[in-house]
């Protein structure tokens, strides 16, 4: 599990790590008004699945040139080679599962 400090986000990894290739199923909580910080563009190929299971999610693509709203029940799908955070705008936690495929990437990764 990693786990920020300073925001309170948590990552729990619930598959086997392949970093950079195959699939990686992800269960992340940020709390109330917080976010997971920004995460760097993956490589061309790589797409990322959300489904929240609990609370509001806002996804921020492409340093805000996009951004989804997310709610309890809600998936999403988006390429990830593109800069992208996750924020909790809300009073309440809120849970969601990533599916990181990687089996597509272009030089791994």
């Amino acid at each position: 599990m990693y786990f920020d400090e300073s925001s309170g986000f948590q990552r729990h990894l619930l598959s086997p790590s392949f970093p950079s290739r195959g699939i990686e199923f992800v269960k992340n909580v940020i709390p109330p008004l917080s976010e997971s910080g920004m995460f760097p563009a993956h490589k061309s190929g790589v797409k990322e699945y959300i489904y929240v299971e609990k609370g509001s999610l806002n996804v921020e693509l492409s340093k805000g040139a996009y951004n989804e709203q997310l709610n309890e029940g809600d998936s999403f799908f988006f390429e990830a080679n593109t800069e992208h955070k996750f924020i909790n705008k809300t009073d309440h936690e809120c849970t969601y599962f990533l599916v990181i495929d990687s089996t597509q990437s272009k030089n791994g990764g």
